[in-house]
């Protein structure tokens, strides 16, 4: 359903991490689809910044994270925000 692609950056910025959403265009014509599916992304992301901030930061570590959503139709919050906790708490427990 969501594929996440991420990569260590070195840059000066007071984040340690830096979010881009990506929904597809071919998949999902209308932009309205679209933009809700950013919209819940970027919700579930916005509720689960503290705990991946803290993390990183005690890890020194910053990354860029790209979620791409893969589903051929629009899910629900709470199917995206499961979706998006596991693969980032696979993300930070490779990270340490």
């Amino acid at each position: 359903m969501l594929r996440i692609y991420y990569k260590p950056i070195e840059i000066d910025c007071a984040f340690p991490a830096q979010f881009a959403f990506a929904v597809s265009k071919k998949i999902f014509a209308n932009a309205v689809d679209r933009n809700r599916i950013k919209r819940l992304m970027r919700e579930s992301i916005r509720l689960q910044k503290p705990e991946i901030y803290a993390s990183l930061k005690n890890q020194n570590k910053q990354y860029l994270i790209l979620l791409s959503y893969q589903a051929k139709e629009v899910k629900t919050f709470k199917e995206i925000d499961e979706a998006i906790q596991k693969l980032l708490h696979k993300i930070l427990n490779e990270a340490q």
